[in-house]
């Protein structure tokens, strides 16, 4: 009597099984560094994004008259103007308990050490993050000019 048997035998699928596991191992370790590479272009995008809604802030600030750059400068010197951000980057207000969103991001404006001049303006534009123990940092100097922003 002779019967063929199709299929595979037990060693056979384990062995198979065993390479589709050293195959897959590397491959979701590369999956991982693409999620975190993918995280932190995010934040770098998110905080670009927050330091150009600040320059924009900063320009309209010295644009609105002749002596808006020294009120600026007194309203920053005084205390350093801090502003919060969401995770998308949307503008919160000033205020850290803003209801109904959470902050991720807290920016900081403040004088630099160096002084300024009666037509310019240098300050330190920071991005703290993420909340609440905000922990990383980026920091821009900025030169505000009495008729524009030059960064």
């Amino acid at each position: 009597m002779n019967l063929s048997r199709a299929g595979f035998s037990l060693v056979e699928v384990v062995i198979a099984l065993g390479i589709m596991a050293f195959c897959l191992v590397p491959l979701v370790g590369v999956l991982a560094v693409a999620f975190q590479q993918s995280r932190e272009a995010q934040e770098k995008t998110e905080i670009a994004f927050v330091l150009r809604s600040m320059q924009a802030s900063l320009r309209g600030a010295v644009s609105q008259g002749t002596n808006s750059l020294d009120l600026l400068q007194a309203r920053i010197s005084t205390a350093p103007q801090t502003n919060y951000f969401a995770e998308g980057g949307r503008f919160l207000g000033t205020n850290a308990t803003v209801s109904g969103a959470t902050n991720f991001y807290r920016c900081v404006v403040s004088t630099n050490a160096f002084p300024s001049s009666p037509t310019r303006l240098s300050v330190t534009v920071e991005v703290q993050f993420p909340a609440p123990v905000y922990t990383k940092r980026v920091s821009m100097p900025v030169s505000l000019f009495r008729y524009g922003t030059r960064w």
